[in-house]
């Protein structure tokens, strides 16, 4: 592994991590802070538990590239655990 490859992979993991948006929540009439903190929580469980772990080998940059689409794969399933329980996404800008 080479010092550039390495750099590479990085800058690679780097960027696809800075692309991402924080992500707000609505939440449905009724429900009080403290069930959304346990729904968030709940569905960052959940999301974990669906996609599972994630082992690659290879070149550093293949394997920045399915870490960074492991957590595209985990964050998708959170926000449909959110949305299923009536929670609307709002994204910042």
């Amino acid at each position: 592994m080479t010092t550039r490859t390495l750099a590479a992979a990085m800058a690679a993991a780097l960027l696809l991590a800075g692309c991402a948006q924080p992500i707000n929540w609505t939440r449905p009439n009724g429900v009080t802070e403290a069930q959304f903190h346990k729904d968030r929580l709940e569905c960052a469980m959940v999301g974990k538990q669906l996609v599972g772990d994630s082992f690659v080998m290879g070149p550093p940059l293949m394997i920045a590239i399915a870490q960074a689409a492991h957590d595209n794969n985990v964050k998708a399933a959170f926000i449909e655990c959110m949305l299923s329980k009536d929670y609307v996404q709002q994204t910042a800008r």
